[in-house]
């Protein structure tokens, strides 16, 4: 199905939610001469692949809204995915049957939706460090909202692996998460906007303090 939000948050950013109702097929002649076929062709799950494409077709769409323009859709040597011939930054997520994505004109972006479940709380570990696990407190909710924003924080970056307890650190609060990217002892503070999707969180982070004229 088309769309089922999407939000202009100002003047240069636009995101949305894309509920991934079509087969592979619909999704493919969505999206024909949009992709980069030879990345699909590396997917060999079928859910996968369908949420994969799911999530560029609602790249698409938002292009479209955004800049009513031509999207087309490739990756950079590290496998970020980038639009051709757009001055767009571009994020995007995906988790069963939903499908995430931000652009924004002058800001690197960075996106994540996942399911609030036991099985994150239970691997919260792997991305959090000692700080962050007490803040979380045992808590499903904010273990999400944390896993999330380490995710989005990592593909804001977008340059290089990061060490996500030692390079990414979060404050967290029920219904507020703040962040900050330390590496080579520089540091990015880009601002963190938390949602829920009924039984999913979605983060997305950017600069705050670019151009929004």
């Amino acid at each position: 199905m088309p769309i089922i939000y999407s939000e202009q948050i100002e003047k240069n950013a636009i995101w949305g939610v894309w509920e991934i109702t079509e087969n592979e097929n619909s999704l493919m002649s969505m999206l024909n001469g949009k992709i980069a076929i030879e990345k699909l062709d590396m997917i060999t799950h079928r859910q996968k692949r369908i949420e994969w494409l799911g999530a560029r077709a609602l790249v698409c769409e938002l292009v479209e809204r955004f800049e009513e323009s031509v999207c087309e859709i490739a990756n950079d040597d590290l496998g970020k995915p980038y639009l051709k011939n757009q001055p767009l930054h571009l994020s995007i997520s995906h988790s069963k049957k939903y499908a995430v994505a931000i652009l924004h004109r002058h800001s690197s972006v960075g996106i994540d939706i996942e399911l609030s479940s036991n099985k994150v709380l239970n691997n919260i570990h792997r991305l959090c460090n000692e700080a962050e696990i007490l803040d979380i407190d045992n808590d499903i909710q904010k273990a999400t909202m944390a896993w999330c924003a380490k995710e989005a924080l990592y593909k804001y970056y977008g340059k290089k692996k990061l060490d996500f307890k030692k390079n990414i650190f979060l404050s967290i609060s029920q219904n507020q998460i703040d962040g900050k990217i330390v590496i080579d002892e520089l540091e990015q503070t880009p601002k963190l906007f938390s949602k829920t999707w009924k039984d999913y969180t979605i983060v997305y982070c950017f600069d705050s303090d670019v151009e929004n004229q």
